[in-house]
């Protein structure tokens, strides 16, 4: 079983991380002022790597709250002597998910900060509550295997822009108390975001209960190690992936796969494929990759499974099939 951390040890963590910095590798962190991410930063330059940092603030500009925020950060790094860059957001959202724009404001300061100063990847401060909350999250919006697999420890992205930009996560089993615990002991104070607790929120609402559901009897062990084997689930699903994709053709902008192998695929698979089809035609016609909800793929494909021929479209495309293959055009 894979055990929360209760007591955040520096010295073990610095040998954790130390790869992370060899041959003089400079990392971005994700700073908010928060608790977490102030026990990151401190953490990590208590073991002696502050001159391979660049911390990265992302003030959205939502009002006071943000401003104190930044503030807390400017005054954190130039005690702690870290290089600091601020990005500016696009103020308060008038609709939409503010934790999506926020997430989407945050991603593109790390992938243009990761470009232009070359950082080997950006670290962020998720911790083993993060895990809980966002598993609680997922599963009430449908997610699949791959949304369930939770927060990982060392991923890489390529959804903004040109940049495939690597993100760790370094303090993931670590709990949140364990966090503030260590800035307590060292003499730090941290900036409590108000947004976080916001009860009209989804992520706010669920952070309320989780003291409840920890006390009913589930543990941040047993969550951990539930991820854990999700991602191992995962693993398996990703390799046959890699088999089933040797099907997908592109011919002239025109992407191909055999629909009587789509069909007899598990759902998992199948909507994979169809991502898959769905990513080389964007590359094909020069476009930004874009994810599709799982849910509308899998719609996609019972359509797919149930007539052998038809017209659809998804993610901007249009799917083409009969009784021999599926195409997809942009």
């Amino acid at each position: 079983m894979v055990k929360a951390i209760y007591d955040f040890d520096v010295a073990a963590f610095g040998a954790e991380v130390s790869p992370y910095f060899e041959g003089g590798a400079v990392w971005g962190v994700g700073v908010s002022g928060g608790g977490d991410s102030t026990a990151l930063l401190l953490a990590l330059v208590t073991a002696g790597f502050g001159e391979q940092l660049v911390a990265l603030c992302m003030n959205n500009g939502w009002g006071e709250a943000d401003e104190e925020a930044e503030a807390h950060v400017r005054a954190l790094c130039e005690r702690l002597n870290v290089r600091l860059v601020v990005g500016q957001g696009a103020g308060y959202p008038q609709s939409g998910s503010w934790e999506a724009i926020a997430r989407d404001e945050r991603m593109s300061l790390f992938a243009e900060q990761a470009k232009m100063l070359k950082l080997a990847g950006v670290m962020l401060a998720h911790n083993a509550e993060d895990v809980f909350e966002q598993m609680l999250m997922r599963m009430g919006r449908g997610a699949g295997l791959a949304g369930l697999t939770g927060l990982g420890a060392d991923t890489t992205t390529q959804a903004y822009g040109d940049v495939t930009l690597r993100l760790v996560r370094p303090i993931l089993p670590v709990t949140r108390g364990a966090l503030r615990d260590f800035l307590v002991r060292e003499g730090h104070a941290w900036y409590d975001d108000p947004f976080n607790d916001d009860d009209g929120k989804m992520r706010g609402r669920i952070r309320a209960v989780l003291p409840a559901l920890l006390a009913a009897g589930m543990t941040l062990d047993g969550v951990l190690s539930c991820v854990a084997a999700l991602e191992e689930a995962e693993d398996v699903v990703s390799c046959e992936l890699s088999v089933v994709s040797n099907a997908l053709s592109v011919e002239e902008g025109v992407v191909r796969f055999p629909r009587d192998v789509l069909v007899r695929l598990p759902v998992e698979l199948a909507v994979r494929v169809v991502q898959a089809m769905l990513d080389e035609g964007r590359r094909a016609a020069g476009l930004p990759m874009e994810v599709v909800r799982r849910g509308k793929r899998a719609g996609l494909w019972g359509r797919i499974c149930e007539a052998e021929t038809g017209v659809s479209e998804l993610g901007g495309a249009r799917f083409f099939w009969d009784a021999g293959v599926v195409r997809v055009t942009f």
